[in-house]
């Protein structure tokens, strides 16, 4: 199975607020939050977001997994069999 290149970058991302990003959706953190705060620590994320989604994190998500080939919804779906 082909590693996707989205979650490679967020792998190699500096930690958020957390080690664990997964830990703090599942005890409830805002999933906007997270993304706001991922954005404030890492300039390469803020800069795919508005250049990809023009600011939409999802618009941004869907088209950069597009542009690499990978099928968005799988990996979503992926994520949310790990909570």
């Amino acid at each position: 199975m082909a590693t996707n290149p989205m979650l490679q970058m967020l792998n190699q991302s500096r930690p958020l607020i957390s080690n664990n990003p997964m830990a703090m959706l599942q005890n409830g953190m805002n999933p906007q939050q997270l993304i706001n705060n991922l954005m404030a620590r890492n300039p390469q994320i803020s800069n795919l977001i508005n250049q990809y989604g023009h600011g939409d994190p999802k618009a941004a998500f869907y088209e950069y997994a597009r542009l690499k080939g990978a099928n968005p919804d799988e990996i979503l779906n992926m994520i949310r069999g790990m909570m």
